[in-house]
């Protein structure tokens, strides 16, 4: 079997949004995958908060993204991939509970279908989830001390990862000291950087198995686009987010009488209140020309939640 050099897809990748795991940005993850001229990229952090920001720059750079969530179930880690729309709003229903672990897998098998799930343990549970869309982990940075890891896998449906937490070698330092700040220990661990087809195809021609980079070929071609073009930059993204917010009621004129009534408040702290006066104008003039309103209505009755906010167990100190 012959394999291309950008024939390598990366499914196992995390960003600095996994803070203490991963100290690549998003920016720098993309920049090495271009300079690899890899066709596509995963990202699998614990959180989706870095998910549109890869995605645009992923497309940005003519790299197919492929967004997915690293969660553990069972003690057993699970990597999902989204590969269409529907899989990415059933992520994002649940992302905030799957950054814990969880005991039992909350998916439906109908939701399960929109996903591929790349685990190191394969059980019948997870087959019967997933069916053809399971594929069992091989970790290239373990293979690498042990052949028989790529060796005995017969009869199973298996794909090459190269857990990425950051970008060259040199940078594993940087994550050990870090982990030491944060967890007051560091335990050594495996190269984690961002490895290119050359260093990965040696080991699996050794091994005979090739076909674990097909497979990464194939597990990318499934995934579809999860936004259209222009998702973001159009008039639409406005739309789209307004019609989630609240239904204020004259939210203009709220926005207003509450802006109104903070000036007065803390006019006297103003070493011209003159000048202050038309600055505040001029901000409500953009704010109102671009239909903003209930953005700063929701963002402000979030603030005052949090200020009137009282925790039986620990005294919060309001804002100021």
């Amino acid at each position: 079997m012959r394999v291309s050099k950008s024939s390598y897809i990366p499914l196992d990748v995390m960003s600095d949004y996994s803070i203490g795991e991963s100290i690549a940005t998003i920016q720098a993850l993309v920049e090495k995958a271009k300079s690899l001229n890899l066709k596509a990229l995963a990202l699998t952090d614990r959180t989706l908060s870095g998910a549109t920001e890869f995605y645009q720059t992923c497309v940005a750079n003519n790299i197919k993204p492929i967004i997915g969530q690293k969660i553990v179930v069972s003690k057993k880690q699970l990597i999902l991939l989204c590969k269409d729309s529907k899989a990415y709003k059933t992520l994002c229903l649940h992302s905030l509970d799957f950054q814990t672990p969880l005991k039992d897998f909350p998916l439906s098998k109908a939701e399960c279908s929109h996903f591929i799930c790349i685990t190191p343990l394969c059980d019948s549970k997870l087959k019967a989830a997933f069916g053809n869309n399971l594929y069992k982990q091989i970790d290239f940075s373990e293979s690498k001390k042990d052949l028989e890891l790529l060796e005995k896998q017969e009869n199973v449906k298996a794909v090459i990862t190269n857990p990425v937490k950051y970008i060259q070698k040199d940078d594993a330092q940087a994550l050990a000291i870090l982990k030491k700040y944060l967890h007051k220990s560091a335990k050594n661990c495996s190269d984690k950087h961002f490895a290119s087809v050359s260093e990965i195809l040696p080991l699996l021609k050794q091994a005979n198995r090739l076909d674990l980079i097909k497979t990464t070929n194939f597990i990318a071609e499934q995934i579809q686009d999860i936004f259209p073009k222009d998702y973001f930059t159009s008039q639409n993204a406005h739309n789209r987010m307004a019609e989630t917010l609240p239904n204020f009621k004259n939210a203009k004129t709220q926005l207003q009488k509450l802006v109104e009534k903070g000036f007065e408040k803390k006019q006297n702290s103003f070493e011209n209140v003159s000048k202050a006066k038309k600055r505040l104008e001029c901000e409500l003039t953009d704010i109102f020309s671009h239909n903003w309103e209930k953005f700063f209505l929701f963002h402000h009755e979030l603030a005052a939640w949090s200020r009137n906010y009282k925790c039986q167990s620990v005294k919060i100190r309001p804002f100021v």
